[in-house]
Formats: structure tokens, sequence, C-alpha cells
């Protein structure tokens, strides 16, 4: 009975009528938003949305590539209109595509949007838009929930990007079969060494604090606590290594923290905010970057690797991240039992000035700023 009265005075149709005038609405600003003469020059990101966990590749990309542009256009989980992040980037809770003419107007979509098949893309190609396509990550199920992103890339070759980015020399040597190298840009990940600058010991937060306070060394590790973490090794690590405190720091959306043994050194503090994780991160005596090793860890340039150095704290990393090869206080792994000699050997470069100089100097040689500056270059090559 009270579903029935339920249904009588709240009608669905009601509802449907007026998510569709909602949504008409908002298309219809965001062609005008096209349409405006003033905005000649127009980015429109289609890919992780602010408001998402941390500050990802795209978000960082669009931040640097936007001076070059007269409005950026980005998507957003939160904003329920348009609503500017700053004076250069508008956030957009919907789309809706318009061709126009005289106007140069770029369309970026990364290799793990969900939301675009295909079809989706090749209209709006056919729109006159250009297209970049951001090869970011290997496709796996422990990643992409459906086929859209992989029946894109899987068509490549008949959407004909003008410009494709790729995030890894794995991924870059995927595509180099395909397609001419001018019009391929190897654009690894990388960091804003200024946002990682170390801050004031006053705003610790007291769940870090506490931790720090044992006495015992922290390693920690932040980042999408996800299916591609090796968490029979930190399990085991954890057991090991009872005189270490092990701390997580993200967003677990499928339920990953299970699979981690909950030994009294282990301590998972939640999702953080972007700005917040110095204040967190400072308290590490070293971090990890525990991936599974397979094609995953293999293709994956992880941003968190260069937020590591930027905050002068050398890294473990499991053995098949290859792109963190080659750099000074980033120590790989052979096996488990090296990973567990390396987080004691990196506690003690922890301590070493000439190691913390060095971190900070490779994060300065990789910025986003110098990344963002090679797409636009290769971008206008075109």
């Amino acid at each position: 009975m009270k579903s029935f009265f339920r249904r009588f005075l709240y009608p669905r149709h009601k509802r449907k009528i007026f998510t569709k005038l909602e949504a008409a609405l908002k298309s219809y600003k965001c062609r005008q938003i096209l349409a405006d003469p003033k905005y000649k020059n127009i980015l429109i990101m289609d890919t992780i949305p602010y408001g998402t966990c941390f500050k990802q590749r795209p978000h960082h990309i669009s931040e640097n590539l936007a001076e070059h542009f007269d409005i950026t256009m980005y998507k957003s989980n939160w904003a329920k209109d348009f609503v500017f992040l700053n004076d250069k980037i508008l956030l957009y809770p919907m789309l809706s595509f318009k061709k126009v003419k005289n106007k140069n107007i770029v369309y970026y979509i990364d290799s793990i949007n969900e939301g675009k098949n295909i079809k989706d893309v090749l209209k709006i190609k056919k729109l006159g838009y250009k297209i970049i396509y951001d090869y970011i990550d290997e496709f796996s199920n422990k990643i992409c929930k459906t086929k859209k992103p992989y029946s894109i890339y899987k068509n490549l070759e008949k959407l004909n990007p003008d410009l494709i980015i790729t995030a890894s020399k794995k991924l870059y040597n995927d595509v180099i079969k395909r397609f001419p190298a001018e019009k391929i840009v190897l654009a690894q990940n990388a960091v804003c060494p200024e946002d990682f600058i170390e801050t004031n010991i006053e705003k610790f937060p007291n769940d870090i604090k506490q931790i720090a306070e044992q006495g015992k060394p922290i390693v920690g590790y932040y980042g999408c606590i996800a299916r591609w973490l090796d968490y029979d090794l930190l399990s085991e690590t954890a057991e090991k290594c009872k005189d270490l405190n092990f701390v997580f720091i993200g967003k677990d959306s499928q339920l990953c923290t299970q699979k981690l043994k909950m030994h009294d050194n282990v301590y998972f503090l939640g999702k953080k905010e972007y700005k917040e994780l110095p204040l967190y991160a400072s308290h590490f005596s070293c971090c990890i970057i525990p991936f599974q090793n397979g094609n995953i860890a293999k293709a994956t340039s992880p941003v968190k690797l260069f937020e590591f150095m930027a905050l002068k704290k050398p890294v473990v990393c499991t053995r098949d991240l290859d792109e963190c090869r080659g750099y000074e206080g980033v120590l790989m792994s052979d096996n488990d039992e090296n990973f567990i000699e390396n987080l004691y050997r990196a506690i003690e470069l922890s301590n070493k000035q000439e190691i913390q100089e060095k971190l900070f100097s490779l994060a300065k040689e990789n910025s986003w700023a110098s990344r963002a500056e090679n797409i636009y270059q290769k971008m206008r090559d075109l």
C-alpha cells in the first residue's frame, strides 16, 4: 500500500520529464559555450573526471596545456552545472557536441574512458574536431569494466587520431607498429615539484602523527588500492617486518583492503585530498610501489614515483615496473626477499642528504610543465 501511494504522489514519468529537461538545458548551455566567438581554441577533456581520488595524469596535463587554449572544458563528477575551476578551465557535468566553423576544437580522450565507443568518437571527428588519444594503461579487466575502451583502441586506424600520446615505453612500442612516429609522442607521468615541498609540521594530521610517534620507520604507499597491487607480498612483508609500520592511503573502490592482512603494524588511512599528501608522506621513511608482476606493471608509468621523488623519499618497486628503472634512490626488487632487503636499504638511504638532493633533482627534471610543453609542440607540428 505504501508503495502504491508513493507512486501516486511521485509518479516516475514526472521525474523522467524533469531529468530530460535538465539534460536539455545543460546540452544547450554546452553548445552555447562551443559557439561563443571569444573561444577560438578549445580543448575538451573527456577523461578521468575531477572529483576522483587524488590528482591524476589528465588533470595535470590539462592544467599545463590550458595556457595554450582560450578555454579548456573538463569533465567533473561533482559539478552539477558548468563551473569555472579557474580562469582557463571550465568543469562540465555533461557534453553536447556542435559543428562550428573557423574554430580549433581539440577533443582529448584516454584509453580507459568507458563512456564512449568507437562510433561515438567517429561522430565527434566528423564534426571537424581534432582527436587526441592518450594511451595510458594496459588493457585489462582489472582496469576496465567494459569493452568500450578496447573497441576504440582496436579501431584506432579507422579513427586515425591527430595525435597519440603514450604513457610508457611499452605502450609506445605497441602503437609505433601501427602509426608513423610523427603522430606519436611518448609522455611518461611526472610531477609538479612545487606541490610537494615540505609543509609546516604543525599541520600534520593526527592519524599519521600518532603512528609516527611510535618511533618505528614508516613504509608508505598512496594511490589506488586496486587489484593490481601484490597483496600476498605486502601481507608477508608486514608479517616479517614487525619493526616497521606500513601505511596505506587511497580509495579502496574494489574492496582490496580485504586482501591485505591487517597486522598490528599495518594501517589503512583511507582517501585523502591531493593537497594533503605531502602532510602524510613527509612522515614516510621510504615509499613503495608494490605492483603484481605482469603486463600492467610493465606498461605503467606511476605518477606517484615522481611525487615520492619530489618528497625526497627513496622508493622500493617490484620487478616488472620497468618505467621505474634507472633512477638513483629507486630500488628494484627481483623477488619477495629482495623487496624486504630493499626496504631496509631505502630507510638507510633516506637519511643521506645527497640521495635526497638527487631525488628532488630527478623530480624537477620530470615535471608536468615540460611534459605538457612536449605534447603541445607535437600538436603544433601537426
